[in-house]
């Protein structure tokens, strides 16, 4: 039996608990309220420095043949910033092609759908005219419709000065990481629980580094592949614009789940406008969709190894509330930042409970 004198010190401690339980749970809704209002500050800060741990390989290879870090960063960036420019110069024109003929897609999905939409439609409106019958309006009762003014061009003028802000800020933040990032990141390491020996930091800070960079630059090459090989195959079954959708597939498969999912639909629609007849319109969304599930469930695996053992459920999780947070961007962001908690917890002493949580 318990000794009666322990239940105070039982109390006490249950009290200290349930303190500590409430005081981490608002802290932790205050990050997140925080990360949410400044999000876009927030993103091409997180941008800026994941780009310069996926650049940071080609980096090394200069200064190890004698360029100075310095010169070697705003090389790399301006080639990669020079690579993008040129590629959505280049697929501009057959996107917004694509894209005026979307309408037309739906059109014809929803006439191939028809016998099966029918019958619900049909429902539908048998519950709309009992619905109405029901709730009737009162004589003398008018409705308005408010159309909502379309957006002002000095609005359109402020929305794209402020992506083209974050898209400077994104890539200064990466120059600078790659040339002053090591230093930054033990500092900030410093203060996590568990660090604050010097050299469990700097410990941290290589396997961060190393983890990062090593995911970043092998995810990139092989959503790179990806597309290559998406848009080669296309290009052999007749698919117009192939090289758009490898494009497509390749930056898609940095959204884990619905990058997929997007591109398939996108891709399926796409292709009732270039087989109208016959079931040819099939064989590129299937073809899409095998070589993704074949990219993710064999390729990256075997690539990356024990980097990607996080549980699923947590990452699904995980994904959801980035994606609630910071749209794309942070859906993008949300498998490198998993990563970086978890490479942290790890390593800490204080944070191996949620080591083991997060881990497969």
């Amino acid at each position: 039996m318990t000794n009666p004198r322990d239940r105070p010190s039982f109390e006490v401690r249950s009290s200290r608990n349930l303190q500590t339980l409430a005081l981490v749970s608002i802290l932790v809704f205050a990050i997140f309220g925080v990360l949410y209002v400044g999000r876009s500050a927030f993103i091409p800060l997180a941008l800026g420095l994941m780009g310069s741990f996926a650049l940071r390989p080609p980096v090394d290879v200069l200064t190890k043949v004698g360029i100075p870090r310095a010169a070697a960063a705003p090389l790399v960036v301006g080639v990669f910033i020079a690579a993008g420019v040129w590629g959505l110069a280049s697929l501009t024109t057959p996107a917004r092609s694509w894209y005026k003929r979307m309408p037309t897609a739906v059109r014809t999905l929803e006439r191939r759908v028809e016998p099966l939409r029918r019958p619900v439609s049909q429902l539908a409106s048998t519950f709309e005219r009992a619905g109405q019958i029901v709730d009737k309006p009162k004589r003398g009762t008018t409705l308005r419709v408010v159309d909502a003014d379309e957006p002002s061009a000095v609005s359109s003028a402020l929305k794209a000065s402020a992506q083209l802000l974050a898209s400077i800020l994104a890539a200064l933040i990466t120059l600078f990481g790659l040339i002053w990032g090591e230093q930054f990141i033990a500092r900030v390491v410093w203060f996590v629980p568990g660090f604050r020996d010097t050299g469990n930091a700097e410990g941290l800070v290589s396997d961060l580094q190393n983890g990062l960079t090593r995911y970043l630059f092998t995810v990139s090459a092989i959503n790179l592949g990806l597309g290559v090989v998406v848009g080669a195959t296309l290009s052999a079954v007749g698919m117009p614009n192939a090289p758009l959708w490898g494009a497509v597939a390749c930056v898609a498969n940095f959204v884990p789940y619905l990058g997929a999912l997007f591109g398939v639909a996108v891709l399926a629609l796409a292709s009732l406008l270039a087989f109208p007849d016959g079931y040819m319109a099939v064989v590129p969304p299937l073809i899409y969709a095998s070589l993704t599930v074949l990219e993710g469930n064999v390729v990256t695996p075997a690539v990356l190894g024990k980097t990607l053992r996080i549980n699923p459920l947590v990452l699904f999780i995980w994904l959801v509330l980035w994606a609630w947070l910071w749209g794309v961007a942070g859906a993008m962001l949300a498998i490198p930042l998993l990563m970086v908690l978890k490479m942290t917890a790890e390593r800490s002493p204080e944070l191996h409970g949620l080591a083991a949580l997060l881990r497969r």
